[in-house]
């Protein structure tokens, strides 16, 4: 088997959207010759969705070696290039202690669990009201009682 050809019986690899975030998650075991189907899927979403902000979920990843790293770390140069949010999310304890002695996590974010979308304005995008509640002015502040 060449490199870059899928196994699919050791990866999978789904794009979802999720409370404002482009979602790939992962399953199987990220090396030499499965990453390249990780890149096939994630590189070229990125910065062509209508969200600014991507997570790679880990949680199915059961292995992970230095080519999954490159991959990790050519979506999130892809991503900053391109005005967008890489996030991983969700990895094994494995995958943390691979991230942290490598030093991925000192650039790469790792939650435990997808957080709220953030606008480009700093402002959480989930749940953001488009008109001020009933008895609120346009500043958001209560209408003073007549």
């Amino acid at each position: 088997m060449a490199v870059g050809d899928a196994m699919p019986d050791r990866i999978s690899v789904a794009n979802t959207q999720q409370d404002g975030w482009s979602v790939t998650t992962v399953a199987g075991e990220l090396d030499i010759f499965t990453a390249p189907a990780l890149e096939s899927q994630l590189l070229p979403l990125i910065g062509t969705q209508a969200t600014e902000q991507y997570a790679i979920d880990l949680a199915g990843v059961e292995f992970c070696d230095s080519a999954g790293l490159n991959a990790f770390i050519r979506a999130w140069k892809r991503a900053l290039a391109m005005g967008c949010r890489l996030i991983l999310v969700r990895p094994s304890r494995r995958v943390v202690d691979l991230l942290r002695i490598t030093g991925v996590d000192q650039a790469i974010e790792v939650l435990d669990s997808l957080p709220p979308a953030i606008t480009l304005s700093g402002e959480a995008a989930v749940n953001t009201p488009k008109t001020p509640p009933a008895g609120a002015s346009d500043s958001g502040k209560p209408d003073p009682v007549a």
